[in-house]
């Protein structure tokens, strides 16, 4: 391969393992504060209707991040076990739950890996938390989604990432201010890679970090593909928390419902 066509078949990430070291010190509080109460309740509310779920079912959170999914839905009365692969992550959730006396299974692990076998009623992959790895890495995700699901069970699955909803939007720049974190965005999209890589400047008084995330983008027709090939037949898609259905070029993020098959 030439140089020209090695640089047009697009670059590799910045950082093939970002997820590794991205959720610590401020990052980790800047996403904390990224989603209002009223939004994790209202996804509490679609997951406990879209899932079927009654009272003691087994339900899986992953990645769970800090927990705040796992804490609202535990207090429901649900048999939550929350998983995530960074340990920092994990312990604001450890204090929260044991101050709200909730008895969380909090497993610190990767989410290609998962160690269940029709373990779960439903699973809850929220906070736009797909699409960290390349698609066979991807597709591992969803096998292990496939095999800790009973027969029946489901799956929603949340994303702003799926192509319909990224690039219409996508701009090279952009600056927010998340709580008290200010926040400034420069994105890449590697299109033959099918991937977004975003550096992400983090300011709090003093306190500056920067960090780059990578996301692998796909159609949702792909996701709906990729989830067959797990046994997890997509059902149904909406635009937002409260359930309302999705529109191509009016919804910038997807949740998608998905049940085993066999």
């Amino acid at each position: 391969m030439t140089d020209r066509e090695t640089a047009a078949a697009g670059s590799a990430p910045p950082d093939p393992e970002w997820y590794r070291s991205f959720f610590t010190g401020l990052a980790v509080e800047m996403w904390q504060q990224a989603v209002p109460d009223e939004r994790i309740a209202a996804e509490a509310d679609l997951a406990a209707d879209l899932l079927d779920l009654n009272e003691g079912d087994r339900l899986l959170d992953v990645p769970c991040g800090t927990g705040r999914h796992s804490l609202e839905l535990a207090a429901r009365g649900y048999d939550v076990t929350s998983l995530d692969l960074s340990a920092e992550a994990l312990e604001p959730l450890r204090a929260s739950a044991e101050a709200a006396g909730l008895a969380l299974d909090i497993r610190l692990a990767d989410m290609r890996a998962l160690p269940f076998d029709a373990d779960f009623r439903g699973i809850v992959c929220l906070g736009n938390s797909f699409g960290y790895f390349p698609f066979e890495d991807c597709g591992a995700v969803l096998a292990g989604f496939g095999r800790a699901l009973r027969p029946g069970g489901r799956l929603l699955l949340h994303s702003a990432m799926a192509a319909e909803c990224l690039l219409p939007g996508l701009t090279p720049r952009a600056e927010l201010q998340v709580g008290d974190v200010a926040v400034t965005v420069e994105n890449s999209y590697e299109a033959l890679a099918g991937r977004l890589d975003t550096r992400y400047s983090l300011v709090r008084g003093r306190e500056r970090l920067v960090r780059t995330a990578s996301h692998w983008v796909f159609t949702i027709a792909e996701l709906g593909r990729m989830l067959a090939e797990a046994n997890l037949a997509a059902a149904a898609l909406f635009a937002d928390p409260q359930g309302a259905p999705f529109a191509l070029g009016e919804s910038d993020e997807v949740y998608i419902l998905a049940e085993k098959t066999i």
